[in-house]
């Protein structure tokens, strides 16, 4: 991946107005579906980027979003759910269905805020050969907490693949789709 492509990459997301659903739609021309590679119900350990008690129930889940007609692999993401702090609709969507957390939200009226994390983790090991071959040539890559009334219900660690800078148009902004929230940025 060249500098070029990872610089067009970042300013694209900084300069869209939605979520990153929204954004890889925008840029693929096509639905985008969250693949489940894990799903696993787990307790919460010391110090989570969710600020949740020792033992606390959790979703931890894998997914890779991409392209619904296409198959191809845009952004892989892990994230930890704390389902408790989420309407039951938008926690039972996500856990059940391939919807992208960014579409749950959305659809579900959930007004949410978005918190950068400093660490980013390593993905998990154990993945597909294809999967981790894209995932050494991420072009991007980034941790932040989506917040719902003041509280952390979210915790995302994403990597943007190779195949988004290739979907990006050459030169000139995005046309992005939705309307800013002060100060919230793309979740």
């Amino acid at each position: 991946m060249t500098a070029r492509g990872t610089e067009d990459l970042a300013r694209a997301l900084e300069e869209s107005s939605g979520t990153v659903t929204e954004f890889l739609e925008s840029v693929a021309g096509e639905p985008v579906v969250a693949h489940k590679l894990r799903h696993d119900r787990v307790a919460a350990v010391a110090g989570n980027a969710l600020d949740l008690p020792v033992g606390e129930p959790l979703a931890d889940r894998a997914v890779v979003l991409e392209g619904r007609s296409s198959g191809r692999a845009f952004v892989y993401a892990e994230s930890m759910l704390a389902c408790g702090r989420l309407p039951e609709v938008v926690c039972r969507r996500l856990t059940s269905g391939d919807d992208p957390i960014g579409r749950v939200l959305s659809e579900e009226g959930v007004d949410v805020g978005r918190e950068p994390l400093e660490a980013m983790v390593r993905p998990s090991t154990g993945l597909e050969h294809r999967l981790a071959s894209e995932l050494a040539a991420s072009p991007l890559a980034r941790s932040y907490r989506i917040t719902v009334a003041g509280l952390a219900v979210i915790a995302i660690n994403e990597w943007f693949l190779p195949a988004v800078v290739g979907q990006l148009p050459s030169g000139g902004p995005l046309t992005q789709v939705g309307d800013p929230a002060p100060d919230e940025g793309l979740f």
